[in-house]
């Protein structure tokens, strides 16, 4: 489906009228329907992120993180006729960051958690979070459940997979079995401290979704104690900054898994 007013393009990571004139040798071309429109539309991007060749999927999949992200900072309010959030769902955005996330590539593993939290977390939301906290009542943080869903009494269970994604994001990535692959990459592939970092605050915001999506987190009890035990240890070598590794950060304290300990203690 190509969008109706603009055409998302990865140039300068701005949104270009489809009708600009961009010569081929001038930032990314597409070799689809039309080689000579500059940028990709979402469809191709869609099509780009399934590529055999990983530096296109990864391309694709750092274009979308930063699309959402700008979507988040309302840079793209009013630029399409209907909101680019759901058309991306519709589009099947979280079905392909699932499949994208059994990649066996550390790399392409590492670009799409960099998706899932853009798609699932509004940078801006969490700063504000985090400077409210000294507030009378800051630690209450806000239910994520969409009310409609908690008004007409849904079954999710009965629904199917495309129908969650439409209602409710995060319960269809619970259903996905997102916590297990998380566990195994954080035990297994111990990616980047970075990317342990987006993986522990995507977990601290699906608890923070709901009671029921809280629980399903905690119940996990292999992910808990690998991030306690990892990311919130109670001794850590000082080490100069010179000598940092990945595998030195990896048992580093990080402040996001703290978040993840208290919505622990409150279910609990």
């Amino acid at each position: 489906m190509r969008l109706v007013l603009m055409l998302v393009l990865i140039l300068r990571e701005k949104l270009l009228t489809q009708d600009l004139e961009t010569p081929v040798y001038k930032g990314l071309h597409h070799h689809g329907k039309e080689p000579e429109v500059a940028g990709y539309s979402l469809e191709e991007l869609f099509l780009l992120a399934r590529s055999t060749m990983q530096s296109q999927r990864i391309t694709a999949l750092h274009t979308l993180a930063h699309i959402l992200d700008n979507y988040w900072y309302g840079m793209m309010d009013a630029c399409f006729e209907e909101p680019l959030l759901p058309i991306m769902l519709d589009a099947g955005i979280v079905p392909l960051l699932r499949w994208a996330l059994d990649d066996t590539s550390i790399t392409s593993v590492a670009a799409t958690i960099s998706v899932i939290h853009s798609l699932l977390i509004s940078k801006s939301d969490e700063i504000c979070l985090q400077r409210t906290f000294c507030w009378l009542n800051g630690h209450i943080m806000p239910q994520l459940e969409p009310q409609n869903l908690i008004e007409s009494n849904v079954v999710t269970e009965e629904l199917t997979d495309a129908d969650l994604i439409k209602l409710d994001v995060v319960k269809a990535f619970l259903r996905m079995d997102i916590l297990p692959r998380f566990y195994y990459i954080l035990q297994v592939l111990q990616p980047p401290p970075l990317v342990c970092k987006l993986i522990i605050e995507i977990c601290a915001h699906l608890a923070q979704h709901s009671i029921e999506s809280a629980k399903q987190v905690i119940n996990y009890q292999e992910l808990l104690k690998l991030i306690f035990e990892k990311f919130m240890p109670l001794h850590w070598q000082f080490v100069e900054g010179s000598k940092l590794t990945d595998t030195v950060n990896f048992s580093y304290p990080v402040a996001s898994a703290i978040k993840t300990r208290a919505y622990h203690c409150i279910i609990k």
